[in-house]
């Protein structure tokens, strides 16, 4: 099989491998000096892993959060511009209204000279036969 190699190979490999070509038993103490510093490091990639998956979330969570800004934004618009209309339409309203009892008041004082312009002879008749 490939992966078994014979002990002679195997330590001519490490000594290739090894910084400096040194022969394997010289390389015992650094490779465990190699393996404590790199062995602290997997709970530090899992938390660092952890806290990419927080910045992830707090990226959406902002994202999201940056959408309801905008939405609100948006309504806000919406209301000052409705806010607007209804104010001109009230305002309309309003003088159509007085409008409407101008012309009433009007139309009171026209029937009133024309009944004393017209002669005295019974009913005023308005249906305009």
């Amino acid at each position: 099989m490939p992966f078994l190699l014979p002990l002679e190979e195997h330590a001519a490999d490490l000594a290739v491998a090894i910084p400096g070509g040194e022969a394997p038993e010289a390389a015992a103490p650094q490779i465990e000096r190699l393996h404590a510093q790199v062995s602290g490091l997997g709970p530090a990639a899992a938390r660092a892993a952890e806290v990419a998956r927080q910045l992830q979330d707090q990226e959406l969570a902002s994202s999201q959060l940056l959408q309801f800004a905008r939405d609100l934004g948006n309504a806000e618009d919406r209301v000052r511009q409705v806010r607007e209309v209804l104010t001109e339409v009230s305002d309309t309203a309003q003088k159509m209204s007085e409008s409407a009892a101008q012309s009433r008041k009007q139309l009171i004082e026209n029937i009133k000279v024309l009944t004393r312009k017209l002669p005295q002879r019974g009913a005023l008749d308005l249906s305009g036969r």
